[in-house]
């Protein structure tokens, strides 16, 4: 299921999205239920994140056709919370290992406050409530210059260094100061939490990138500005649409504006409005495509559209289309199909415990710490590890992040 998590979180960003990665700061309302009426515990903090994540998801509105989508097929925070919760607990579990060894700590206070932040975050995605590790809610005791599995371990304001960002990343890492305002960056949990200000971003600007504080200003009314503007070498702006609108990645000026209409054309790249997706027109030219509406389809049986719009079948409900009828593709276990691809936004996805297996496009079990890997989602703790580059994997140990 990772990767129709990943697909939500970019739906969730909404509104404005810069071109710039960002890590929430502000402090937002409390989170209905977060952390239940006895406040959060390390023991329940995956299914609390679950439902602050699932919480912000339905508060927030819907404009966009992913995101819409998504509601539709998860139905209520509770489905959606039961399913985003057990893709969190392999990671979260790994942090006992660290509770264990005494290179951190679980602060109910600052995870409270963390949850409260992550179920206001109505532009954000589930990568961006990551960037900065699990926020207050875990205090490091490791100083800088010391040995860490990943950043909940480092002390202060700093981050687990494990080298050049992308898969294989080596372990332990080193924990380093998080960097100032100006300073140069290559992602942003790097960026020193910046105060006062709203977020901070690694900011790319003439083929360089550097840490910036960001003061969020809007949101805007359709037509109006939008996009991030530097106002120095420390500090950028960052212009917001209003609810149901959008900011469209372009290389000139950026202005707020609707989501297309069920009919236009949308080859471009922009969203469709809620109920529409982007697709090929049946008999229409190659290669243009049109927001067409859909409806989801959640029982077996029942008939539905190979094109991948019209009648859609329940990815979440693990069935996809085959031969004009939703099929159930299995339980999610060894031998199940998953990634069916076209038809499904969201991809038919394997149980906790498996993974899809590229090739096959079937279900296999994970494989356990020293196992040859050659992606990481292929490993228990999704880490595949390599030495270099280019030499082979193996499914590492513990998480390295």
């Amino acid at each position: 299921m990772k990767r129709w998590v990943m697909a939500a979180g970019a739906a969730w960003l909404g509104g404005c999205e810069p071109e710039a990665k960002v890590a929430p700061q502000r402090d937002g309302a409390v989170a209905d239920g977060a952390g239940g009426p006895a406040g959060p515990t390390v023991e329940r903090f995956a299914d609390d994140l679950a439902g602050a994540i699932c919480a912000a998801h339905w508060r927030c509105g819907a404009p966009f056709a992913e995101l819409a989508l998504f509601r539709a097929m998860a139905g209520s925070v509770e489905r959606c919370r039961g399913v985003v919760a057990p893709l969190l607990a392999a990671d979260v579990g790994d942090l006992h290992v660290s509770l264990a060894a005494g290179s951190t700590r679980f602060d109910p206070a600052g995870a409270r406050r963390y949850l409260d932040r992550v179920a206001s975050a109505c532009r954000r995605g589930f990568g961006e409530v990551r960037q900065h590790g699990y926020g207050e809610a875990f205090v490091g005791a490791v100083t800088a210059g010391g040995a860490c599995q990943r950043t909940e371990e480092c002390a202060g304001d700093a981050w687990c260094d494990h080298g050049p960002s992308g898969d294989g990343r080596p372990c332990p890492g080193v924990c380093r100061p998080r960097r100032a305002p100006g300073e140069a960056c290559e992602s942003v949990i790097q960026c020193a939490r910046a105060g006062s200000a709203d977020d901070v971003q690694c900011f790319r600007e003439a083929g360089s990138e550097r840490c910036v504080a960001v003061r969020r200003v809007g949101p805007g009314a359709e037509g109006a500005p939008c996009g991030t503007t530097p106002i120095d070498a420390t500090t950028v702006s960052l212009a917001e649409c209003a609810e149901g609108l959008y900011c469209p990645r372009a290389s000139g000026p950026q202005h707020c504006t609707r989501p297309l209409a069920v009919g236009e054309s949308c080859t471009g790249g922009a969203p469709c409005v809620a109920g529409a997706l982007c697709a090929l027109e049946a008999g229409g030219i190659d290669g243009v495509e049109f927001c067409r509406p859909y409806a989801v389809v959640s029982r077996e049986g029942e008939r539905c559209e190979a094109s991948g719009v019209g009648a859609r079948c329940d990815s979440l409900a693990r069935l996809a289309c085959a031969d004009g009828a939703c099929r159930s593709t299995g339980d999610g276990q060894e031998g199940s199909a998953c990634g069916q691809g076209r038809q499904e936004f969201f991809d038919v996805s394997c149980e906790a415990g498996f993974y899809c297996d590229r090739a096959t496009r079937r279900c296999r079990p994970v494989l356990g710490p020293g196992a040859a890997c050659t992606r990481s989602e292929q490993c228990s703790l999704s880490n595949c590890v390599r030495a270099s580059r280019d030499a082979p994997g193996a499914c590492a140990e513990r998480y390295c992040f």
